[in-house]
């Protein structure tokens, strides 16, 4: 997954899997919207080697700031909503009405 500054992500996974790690120092939430603020390629991870990890906007994880692994993330789909949709079925249905009533 290519992930960028500044782009906004959707939390996937926010169960702690490292013995020494309490909630109070890993505020992630699933199904939370975050922005990466940092990327980090070859991060370190204490369980499970070197992985790609992403800092983010508004948490500053505590000691090192270490970064969260990119895996437990995914990008945020935003879709613009129109309701055009809906004013054509409207119309389509007075129309009808329109018809019946004659």
């Amino acid at each position: 997954m290519g992930f960028k500054i500044g782009q906004k992500v959707v939390c996937v996974d926010d169960v702690v899997n490292h013995p020494h790690v309490s909630w109070g120092e890993y505020p992630i939430h699933k199904g939370q919207i975050y922005v990466i603020r940092g990327i980090c390629p070859n991060f370190h991870h204490p369980s499970q080697g070197v992985v790609s990890g992403v800092r983010l906007e508004g948490i500053h994880r505590p000691r090192t700031d270490c970064p969260y692994r990119k895996s437990r993330f995914r990008p945020l789909v935003e879709t613009k909503t129109s309701i055009e949709i809906f004013r054509r079925m409207l119309v389509t249905e007075e129309k009808e009405l329109e018809v019946v009533s004659r």
